[in-house]
């Protein structure tokens, strides 16, 4: 499968939610409209809990990424960490990252997302935070 058909299959596999496209890019982080947080506070904050899923099969990391957006948006927890690695051991190009990306972007449990900071994995690892919301 070359490159061009395995990206036509990513995006038939995963194809981007429109309702959710408008977001606002600044500098590596992403910022959904409205998310009412200070997402450069956020980008400064350690990472609350850790999700490591690079080596798995593409389908179990979704599944897990989405357990734990699950998880952190009911546990009000600020600011997550996903390692995805950088693709490397991957047959032609990066296959995780572009999946939690795609991911994270769709996912209306999540506020803002972005690049990890060097010390946190920098390419291979993306933050995120999801949606607060106020207590009942």
């Amino acid at each position: 499968m070359g490159n061009k058909s395995m990206m036509q299959h990513w995006l038939d596999t995963y194809p981007p939610k429109k309702e959710v496209v408008q977001e606002k890019r600044k500098a590596d982080i992403i910022v959904k409209p409205k998310s009412g947080l200070g997402h450069k506070s956020l980008e400064k904050l350690e990472a609350e809990i850790t999700l490591d899923i690079h080596g798995l099969k593409s389908t179990d990391a979704k599944r897990e990424v989405l357990d734990f957006i699950k998880l952190c948006y009911k546990k009000k927890i600020r600011r997550s960490l996903i390692i995805h690695g950088k693709g490397k051991h991957s047959e032609g190009n990066a296959v995780l990252k572009p999946m939690v990306m795609n991911i994270l972007s769709s996912d209306a449990r999540v506020a803002c997302y972005g690049e990890a900071r060097k010390n946190e994995g920098g390419w291979g690892a993306s933050w995120f935070s999801p949606v607060i919301a106020p207590d009942k």
